[in-house]
């Protein structure tokens, strides 16, 4: 049996006799890149003569399904098809030389967060900005299609050939992901909706903030609502919005705390009498995150605070350390 390395070598050499007779001559290289939480993936790519922007296809997968007995001639044919399908998709979203011009690719971008200690590797090649926590970084977003994206990163050099500064890509980045919209929804609601198919309420959109709509958390049973974009893709990256930051305060009366439970989504809330704190929400996304996320969902396990007075998203953990009992706590203590 072939270890690792040696399947990923194997493939190299072999999979051209594999592929179809259009990408007869295509070169094919492997390429080993950093993923979410610095975990180093060994992929594959195959172009051909004069192809400046291919996708890559992580060999993980086939490696464990060889692995588990599969055979090497079904493995790689497989894998095959999978090259054909990414070209043929990549090929639908147009020229992808066109990401090179900034007033295209503007409309088209996305931020992505990441945790900021454990991602050190995978920052360091991307056009990044530190928010404590967590970091911004930035996807041009090629496609977005049954549940799956394909997007290219921001880096230093497709920067630097847009002509921008990281500003102007910040803001643009933000723009364009309140263009795609914003989702609140309770998740009380949200369960039910998988149920039932209807469209659970959206508790930030501009019709219920106009109107103070605000979740019945009551009737619901628990006061725990979950935000996202429009296209539930990662959608994490709303939170560090700061209108959308204050649009919930409005919609929970108040601080809340933010539970980063995946790249697509974030969990909101408040902070209320009685209510679970920093280190015992810190310890169940743990917990979670280690046993219900797959580990290229994984956002984070530590749990953030807002504080609608100072309009700040910060580290729950240290809020709760520089700031001695919340006034919801105090409150408690007086009853």
């Amino acid at each position: 049996m072939l270890g690792r390395m040696e399947f990923y070598d194997y493939v190299q050499r072999n999979l051209p006799e594999y592929l179809p007779e259009q990408l007869a001559g295509a070169s094919v290289k492997l390429r080993e890149q950093v993923k979410n939480y610095d975990e180093e993936l060994t992929g594959v790519m195959v172009s051909l003569p004069g192809e400046q922007v291919t996708p890559v296809i992580y060999l993980g997968g086939c490696y464990e399904r060889y692995a588990e007995g599969a055979n090497l001639d079904d493995v790689l044919r497989d894998l095959a098809q999978a090259v054909t399908d990414a070209r043929t998709q990549s090929a639908m979203v147009g020229d992808p030389e066109a990401i090179m011009d900034f007033d295209f690719a503007k409309d088209k971008l996305q931020v992505r967060l990441f945790d900021t200690e454990a991602n050190q590797k995978r920052l360091e090649p991307l056009v990044h900005h530190c928010l404590g926590d967590l970091t911004c970084a930035y996807s041009i977003v090629l496609s977005e299609s049954q549940g799956n994206a394909m997007s290219v990163m921001v880096t230093p050099q497709i920067m630097e050939a847009w002509g921008v500064t990281k500003r102007q890509v910040h803001e643009a980045a933000m723009e364009a992901d309140l263009e795609r919209g914003v989702t609140l929804n309770a998740i009380g609601e949200l369960i039910d909706s998988m149920l039932t198919g209807q469209e659970p309420d959206n508790y930030i959109s501009p019709e219920a903030l106009a109107d103070g709509i605000r979740p019945d958390f009551e009737g619901m049973g628990m006061a725990l609502m979950c935000l996202s974009n429009g296209s539930r893709l990662n959608g994490a990256s709303m939170i560090i919005n700061p209108e959308v930051q204050a649009n919930i305060a409005q919609v929970l009366g108040g601080n809340y705390y933010m539970l980063p439970s995946s790249i697509h989504e974030v969990l909101v809330l408040p902070d209320t009498v009685g209510g679970p704190k920093a280190a015992e929400l810190g310890a169940m996304v743990k917990e979670i995150n280690e046993t219900q996320v797959a580990p290229q969902d994984r956002l984070s396990d530590k749990v953030q605070y807002y504080d609608a007075e100072t309009r700040s998203l910060v580290n729950a953990m240290a809020y709760e350390m520089a700031h001695g009992p919340s006034p919801m706590q105090d409150r408690r203590k007086s009853i």
